[in-house]
């Protein structure tokens, strides 16, 4: 997000062609109009939000497809398919988040929501835990077509973002 550094891309504009892009729910974002206004093109991922913003910019908008191969994931639905071996000591309920710990996680609240559920078990994906909490463990990434097996082992998938925050 650009935050308040709509001037710097207004400079930027006048010698280059500027690209907004969007990654995650435009809805999130109370600036989005400003970006998509501003830019030459954006190019949106979600495509509930490529509908809402084609319909608002037109042309102007394009969609980018899932880097995701969800049929590939329809694994995890298959009645007797392995859970995965990795979450063979951590006990449920899981709550997974398949990504790596990082700013735009809201820290305190899954520290505190961990506190008070010693019971739930937060996953995340990658070289360090999310929280200094004994029920918070971190797995390393595993490869695309281990995904369904890992995603079959969790009970919640869970996105604890800081949506208070303009710059995450």
């Amino acid at each position: 997000p650009l935050g308040e550094q709509f001037p710097l891309c207004q400079q930027m504009k006048r010698d280059h062609y500027l690209v907004h892009v969007a990654m995650d729910d435009i809805g999130c974002d109370p600036n989005y109009e400003l970006h998509v206004e501003l830019s030459d093109k954006t190019l949106v991922i979600p495509r509930s939000s490529y509908h809402a913003a084609r319909a608002k910019f037109g042309e102007k908008v394009t969609l980018i497809p899932q880097s995701v191969d969800f049929t590939r994931l329809s694994g995890a639905r298959e009645a007797g398919a392995p859970e995965h071996p990795r979450l063979a000591e951590i006990p449920r309920p899981r709550l997974g988040y398949l990504g790596c710990p990082q700013n735009r996680l809201n820290l305190p609240i899954l520290f505190s929501l961990l506190r008070d559920h010693p019971d739930w078990q937060f996953i995340s994906v990658g070289s360090q835990k999310a929280v200094p909490r004994a029920n918070a463990h971190s797995l390393p990434w595993v490869p695309a077509e281990e995904l369904s097996a890992l995603i079959k082992g969790l009970d919640v998938a869970f996105l604890p973002y800081n949506c208070s925050d303009d710059y995450q």
